[in-house]
């Protein structure tokens, strides 16, 4: 009745052997792409950090007022040790190191982290924010580091240090549970 149908489709078995080939190919790429996008995560960390730091330390500079970097999870509030969810970069003009309703956002960053963990230690004077003063633009006080750790590869594991005069520098940390 249908004498070239089944010349122009694919049997049962072809089709089995077509998807088994690609769930091989995709179980070989799939460690490969985890490991790539997580080499990206950390080469993109310390751009990052420093393009967070200049600009705080010029809007410091250019508004005479104290600037804020704080970690946040939702991009409105500032909140605790939430680093690989985002920041805020905003004016603090009473000088409490907190977002008030009438304090301006200067940028919101969504860091959104998958394969590391992102972490300050300000000291104990600075545990959640990195400040940036009004007169200089230096972090007068609020120097610290912020800690990379991979979640995988302990290679990627690196402190950038923000030293007294608002450079970042990355080493090599040992410091990651």
């Amino acid at each position: 009745m249908y004498p070239n149908c089944k010349e122009r489709g694919f049997t049962l078995i072809e089709l089995i052997v077509t998807i088994a080939i690609l769930a091989i190919i995709v179980s070989i790429a799939l460690p490969s792409y985890h490991s790539f996008m997580e080499r990206q995560e950390h080469s993109q960390m310390l751009a990052l950090i420093r393009n967070s730091t200049n600009l705080a330390k010029n809007l410091a500079v250019t508004h005479h007022q104290q600037i804020v970097i704080c970690t946040s999870e939702n991009l409105s509030t500032c909140s605790n040790n939430q680093w690989n969810k985002g920041m805020l970069i905003f004016t603090d003009q009473n000088n409490n190191k907190t977002l008030d309703p009438n304090e301006m956002i200067h940028q919101k960053l969504k860091t959104n982290l998958k394969y590391g963990n992102l972490k300050w230690d300000g000291g104990v004077a600075n545990p959640n924010t990195l400040t940036f003063m009004g007169d200089t633009g230096l972090p007068r006080g609020s120097q610290g580091s912020f800690h990379y750790c991979s979640l995988k590869t302990a290679q990627n594991n690196t402190r950038y240090v923000v030293n007294q005069m608002g450079h970042v520098r990355a080493e090599v940390s040992n410091e990651c549970q």
